[in-house]
């Protein structure tokens, strides 16, 4: 075997060739020769050359000629001396993709060593290895290497001229298409093909995403609607850290605390006087041992209780835990098994496990009376790591004999936990020690399942993310927050106190659940051919919400049915007065009243929300119009209590007597005092009081809110404070104090009384239960989007230039391909198709504002900007900068949306990929395979040729 000196020496002819190459002195680099070595120009560092040398034999091949190497770097573009100078044909694309790709010269040789598979290898190999830590390590006696005369010396010549090896190299190179070819630099191995995209579209199975298609499950949404609330609340606390042996390793230092039998023998040898000032001044020098950083795996077991005592709701909140406990061990990296009472304490792997058959496991009951035989099973099982036991069960069980008497055989390494929900809500973390419950900590949790389906913000079926009705044809699919300051009378509860709705800029409408777990944008309606971008008021309904907005020819009540999916839009009267909307949930109808002669509140106008569009208002336009005895019943009900506050309205006042009859509150600045009176409640007063004194003396009411057992006030002082009080009717107790900015004007109260929702800062709502805890239950986002964007369309692919960030999604392969890069969209282009010229159709104004469809043309000038129409396909871009693409007949295919480094997509069946945040919800398992496909057909309806 050659020795890696005699292996590195520089033969005459290709060192001549290429300039005169020799090694430096400290054999750290080549360089040219020159009169005085030391300035030399470098060819190549020896760390350069020893990664080249790792990759060109990572396949266990025989070396070639060391000069063979030299000429390939020399091939790659290194060590040039004259910038103007210029390679061979092909060895100009050779170097300037290794340039663009970043110089990997690992991957590069692996490159080289498929081009030099016909050339000849060495006689005498060297040791690969042992040759790259002699380039990484230079020998301290080079001779032999260095510019001392010696460099050259005899050795075996390369197999073939230097002219003959480039011509196969380069001819080698003329079979690699520029794809391939940066393939290779990038990944250091060729395309694999076929095989390639089906081992891409097997994705191993992981915890987080077995736990997101349980949640999608029927039987199982209404539990992981509540993992939000119980995420937070079951961390388990850490273990504590105990030493378990003696230590048998580590590594030994000096420090200047330690015990005294760790005193360095050397610090004995001072006199006495100096030992005590050193060890007072912390001088004295210890022996110090520590042992090695080992990390400590553990595993979690959760055993869920199906019994007798955990049906109906106790059973949503055990199963919420268990997939908030999955969840909390996914983010730790944590193993997670899962067993019940009905599989008798078996154990399950839920990644190893297909979806069906672990929920099974978690949709299964049983009649068993306690979970005393099942958790003696687990806690026998053996474990090869510590681990934490979890019992989901009810109170009650834990002070049954067979369960107690399993608790008390816990093995050493095991910690054994509990969670007990009753049927109240009430939830209880405790740790078992000895068979004894010892409470961590206690919450309460709402186990009613929320009203009307809550499928919509989270099915992945076709078309259940589709509006129908009177929408605009394209919607908004990608979660956003408030684009401008919130109005504070631009937001309400449904009817459920489940949702809350927003109407932000441009009428845009955002929706959220109370608990933070969905979120949705509705579409816009569209009345007359015009959207509705200008709401006056927002009012939660049974099942859904109505916003009532203007458009410059009319006014429009629009109802958002969410349970249907259904938007519809009743024109009525457009006065110069905003009426004051009332919903009347007995009749399912809104009315408006007008307010006459200062306190004279007057019906004008009534909308059945569950009538035929042709019949649901009263007043009908013409006495041949049929009529809804809902909207009329409602109407002449508000009628005949004219003068009055209609309900729910209240009437309010500071030192003045209460207006009109019907619900009301008066504050007394003076004393403090509060006075209500309701239809039918006894007038009643009470005074709220702080530190012994009334808490709202020297205040005025600015807004004032009742539902259910819930008053709430929106008080201003002299110091221009305010703060929203609230109180419980029935005995004037106070319920909780917030304080609030000082231009905020109204709130939000639900109808049950239980939730308000209040406006943060500029452009976030935030949601609290009434009589709740210390955090909010939502914090709306702000809007985060790029108000203009470029974006060009290709036959198979389409690029966004949000600022810095560019995107490009291609659809031309079996799944759709998301490239993301920083600087311009031609350079991305180049780099993703290889240099190939493509024609690209860049969105302009031109076109803007105007949106094919199945019906015709629809204008809407004020939301779309810019658009373009080729291969096929129609593009326009909205003031958002969501990108929707449709087929040459108008038809929405998907749609894109950016926002810095990312990029999210979706279609109208459904189908979403992208972050979570932006999609508000998982990504569909086969997205990127549909949306590529629904791409391709849209597109090839025309002919487009591929390219």
């Amino acid at each position: 075997m050659k020795r890696p000196r005699e292996y590195l020496k520089i033969p005459r002819d290709s060192s001549g060739r290429l300039g005169g190459l020799g090694w430096t002195s400290n054999m750290e680099a080549i360089a040219y020769e020159a009169a005085d070595p030391a300035i030399g120009l470098t060819f190549a560092m020896s760390a350069e050359i020893a990664l080249f040398l790792e990759g060109f034999h990572a396949s266990g091949v025989r070396p070639i000629h060391f000069g063979q190497i030299l000429h390939l770097l020399h091939l790659l573009g290194l060590g040039i001396r004259d910038p103007g100078a210029t390679l061979a044909v092909g060895a100009e694309r050779l170097a300037r993709t290794f340039r663009e790709e970043g110089r990997p010269l690992r991957n590069a040789g692996a490159l080289c060593s498929w081009l030099c598979r016909s050339v000849p290898r060495v006689a005498d190999p060297p040791d690969v290895a042992e040759v790259c830590r002699t380039l990484r390590q230079p020998p301290s006696d080079p001779l032999g290497l260095s510019f001392d005369g010696k460099r050259l010396a005899d050795g075996e010549d390369p197999p073939m001229s230097p002219a003959e090896f480039q011509e196969r190299v380069l001819g080698a190179l003329d079979d690699l298409s520029p794809a391939e070819l940066r393939h290779w630099l990038r990944r250091g191995r060729p395309r694999i093909g076929e095989a390639g995209e089906h081992v891409a579209d097997v994705v191993p199975r992981t915890l987080a995403g077995t736990l997101a298609v349980l949640g999608r499950r029927p039987r199982l949404a209404v539990a992981a609607s509540l993992v939000a609330q119980l995420e937070g609340a079951l961390a388990l606390p850490p273990r504590r850290l105990a030493l378990g042996e003696l230590p048998t390793g580590g590594y030994a230092d000096v420090a200047t605390r330690g015990l005294p039998e760790q005193i360095l023998p050397a610090q004995l040898a001072l006199d006495g006087e100096e030992f005590v000032r050193r060890f007072a001044a912390h001088e004295l020098l210890y022996f110090h041992r520590e042992e090695p950083h080992a990390p400590i795996t553990e595993e979690l077991v959760v055993l869920l209780d199906q019994g007798v005592r955990t049906w109906g709701d106790v059973r949503l909140v055990l199963a919420g835990a268990t997939l908030a406990l999955g969840r909390w061990a996914s983010r730790r990296g944590i193993p997670l098994l899962i067993a019940a009472t009905s599989t008798d304490g078996r154990l399950d792997d839920p990644s190893r496990l297909d979806d069906e058959a672990i929920a099974a496991v978690l949709e299964s009951s049983d009649l068993s009376p306690d979970p005393g035989r099942a958790l003696g099973r687990v806690l026998e099982a053996p474990a090869e790591a510590p681990r934490d036991v979890v019992l989901l069960t009810h109170p009650r069980n834990l002070a049954e004999p067979e369960v107690a008497a399993s608790a008390r055989r816990v093995a050493p390494g095991t910690r054994l936990f509990c969670v007990a929900v009753d049927g109240g809500g009430e939830v209880s973390l405790s740790e078992v020690r000895r068979g004894a419950p010892v409470a961590l900590g206690r919450f309460r949790v709402d186990a009613r399942p929320p009203a009307g389906p809550s499928e919509s913000f989270w099915s992945d079926t076709a078309g259940s993310d589709a509006w129908t009705g009177d929408v605009e044809p394209i919607g908004f699919p990608f979660r956003l927050g408030a684009l401008s300051r919130i109005d504070d009378q631009l937001h309400d509860f449904d009817g459920a106190g489940e949702r809350l709705l927003l109407a932000g800029q441009h009428g845009l409408l955002h929706c959220w659940r109370v608990d933070g777990s969905a979120s949705e944008m509705f579409p816009r309606a569209v009345v007359s051919g015009e959207v509705v971008a200008l709401v006056e008021a927002v009012v939660g309904v049974a099942g859904g919400f109505v916003v009532i907005g203007r458009t410059s020819k009319v006014r429009a009540v629009v109802h958002y049915d969410l349970a249907g999916r259904v938007c519809k839009a009743h024109r009525v009267p457009l006065g110069a007065t905003r009426p004051r909307w009332i919903y009347e949930p007995a009749q399912h109808t809104i009315v408006g009243h007008l307010q006459y002669a200062g306190t004279r509140w007057t019906p004008v106008f009534a909308v059945d929300l569950g009538a035929d569009r042709l019949e649901s208002c009263y007043p009908p336009e013409s006495p041949n119009v049929p009529i809804s005895e809902r909207a009329k019943r409602a109407f002449f009900r508000a009628f005949s209590e004219a003068g009055q506050y209609p309900s729910p309205m209240l009437a309010f006042t500071t030192d003045g007597s209460l207006p009109g009859e019907g619900r009301g509150v008066r504050l007394n600045s003076t004393t403090g005092t509060i006075d209500v009176r309701g239809e039918r409640w006894p007038r009643c007063s009470f005074m709220p009081l702080s530190d012994g004194k009334p808490k709202l003396k020297g205040g005025r009411i600015i807004q004032a809110r009742w539902n259910g057992d819930t008053l709430a006030l929106l008080v201003v002082f002299q110091d221009l404070r305010r703060a929203i009080h609230l109180f419980a009717i029935s005995d004037g107790r106070a319920l909780g104090e917030f304080p609030m900015g000082r231009d905020v004007g109204d709130f939000a109260l639900s109808p049950n009384g239980r939730r308000f929702a209040r406006r943060i800062g500029e452009r976030h709502l935030e949601v609290r239960g009434v009589g709740g805890g210390s955090l909010p239950l939502l914090v709306t986002p702000m809007s985060r989007a790029h108000s203009r964007i470029e974006v060009e369309l290709g036959a198979t692919f389409l690029t966004i230039q949000a600022g810095g960030h560019v995107h490009l999604a291609r659809w031309d392969r079996p799944r759709l391909e998301l490239n993301q890069g920083e600087g311009d969209a031609g350079k991305l282009i180049a780099k993703v198709f290889g240099g190939a010229p493509w024609r690209t159709v860049r969105a302009t104004a031109m076109e803007g504002g105007v949106l094919w469809h199945q019906g015709g043309p629809h204008h809407d000038r004020r939301r779309f900007q810019a658009s373009c129409r080729a291969f096929g396909l129609t593009v326009v871009v909205d003031f958002l900068g969501q990108v929707a693409i449709l087929d040459w007949n108008g038809a929405l295919v998907c749609m894109f949306f950016v926002f810095r480094d990312k990029i999210a997509a979706w279609m109208p069946d459904g189908t979403r990929v992208g972050p979570v945040p932006m999609i508000g919800g998982p990504p569909t398992p086969d997205g990127l395979e549909r949306i590529a496909v629904a791409l391709r057909l849209a597109g090839e309806r025309k002919g487009v040729p591929a390219r």
